[in-house]
């Protein structure tokens, strides 16, 4: 008996503990509602967010925690479609959005990745059009794992080189295409590169220790090397990866 009256003890106590939520609100000028957010007693916003159009419909919806916005994200477009999905952390966006027309349909996905602490930088961008990728506009690469020893992984790359800018050129041309592996045998100083090869060994060392690298692009306009060497615009695309590998120590 004992033990029961301890549990709902217990139970009282936390249920107390728990800050109670409370809806703030706040309006247009004409009397519309703009947005509502749930806080709690010290007016902390700590739950569901939404906005909305001056016209009433959803605008946004997100959730905070103790003043913090790290959860999904979600705009909409006037017609109840989603417009844009994705995550966020402290209001920054951080991996892979995706992005719609009115319709429904996929338009663009891009990846966000966190270099250093407060420092976000677009990584990989796909474009569609018509529901398939638009390569030209397009870049973003794809990682296999083909063999795997106790000292090193094969890979294989697929890289697709784009750039928005390239459209206005009708296609661009790679004068080189890299990828710079950090490895962590030396302490990720860059050691190892390779030149548009389809395929790379990595040495491993021992342990949880993922190997780091970067995609390096420099994209040309195909008119700027038909009407000689003057003049040359490169576009310079990277685009980081992480292989999450373990061996044996």
């Amino acid at each position: 008996m004992t033990k029961y009256i301890t549990i709902i003890y217990l139970l009282l106590l936390v249920l107390s503990c728990q800050k109670k939520k409370k809806w703030y609100y706040k309006y247009y000028d004409n009397g519309g509602l703009f947005y509502k957010i749930e806080i709690n007693d010290d007016s902390t916003f700590d739950g569901l967010a939404e906005k909305f159009y001056n016209t009433g419909e959803r605008w946004m919806l997100t959730h905070f925690h103790q003043g913090i916005n790290t959860d999904s994200f979600f705009i909409y477009y006037k017609n109840g479609k989603i417009k844009e999905k994705g995550y966020v952390i402290n209001k920054n966006k951080i991996g892979w959005w995706k992005y719609y027309d009115a319709l429904g349909d996929l338009i663009k996905e891009e990846e966000i990745i966190q270099l250093k602490k407060d420092s976000f930088t677009l990584n990989q961008c796909i474009y569609y059009q018509n529901r398939i990728i638009d390569s030209l506009k397009s870049s973003f690469y794809k990682l296999k794992m083909l063999e795997k020893t106790k000292d090193s992984i094969r890979i294989q790359i697929f890289n697709n080189y784009g750039h928005p800018e390239c459209v206005k050129h009708d296609t661009c041309d790679v004068i080189n295409w890299a990828i710079v592996i950090q490895n962590p045998c030396n302490n990720y100083q860059y050691d190892t590169i390779f030149f548009k090869k389809k395929k790379a060994i990595i040495k491993l060392c021992r342990g949880n220790n993922p190997i780091k690298g970067i995609i390096y692009d420099q994209l040309v306009p195909i008119d700027k090397l038909e009407n000689g060497l003057e003049n040359w615009r490169i576009f310079v695309v990277e685009k980081h990866f992480v292989i999450p590998v373990s061996t044996e120590e």
